[in-house]
């Protein structure tokens, strides 16, 4: 019975690595979002809005991956 709750501890290591650099991507994302908004002030109106649209589609895609890591967790320790 040791190997295999061995087993489930690192694939649960796996997902929380994974979940962890997600993490860290949007702590990357939202210093990005607030250097471009930073720059937005003294760019002409309207020449950063696309980046910070993509800011978002980003931030959307990877709280996604967060999910899907979270409900792949639950199958493997179920």
């Amino acid at each position: 019975m040791g190997r295999l709750a061995e087993e489930l501890e690192c694939r649960r290591e796996s997902i929380e690595a994974g979940q962890c650099q997600l993490g860290n991507a949007l702590v990357y994302l939202d210093l990005v979002r607030e250097r471009v908004l930073s720059a937005e002030r003294y760019a002409p109106k309207g020449l950063l809005e696309p980046a910070v649209e993509d800011l978002l589609s980003m931030e959307i895609l990877i709280v996604r991956a967060q999910q899907q890591f979270q409900k792949v967790g639950k199958m493997v320790m179920a």
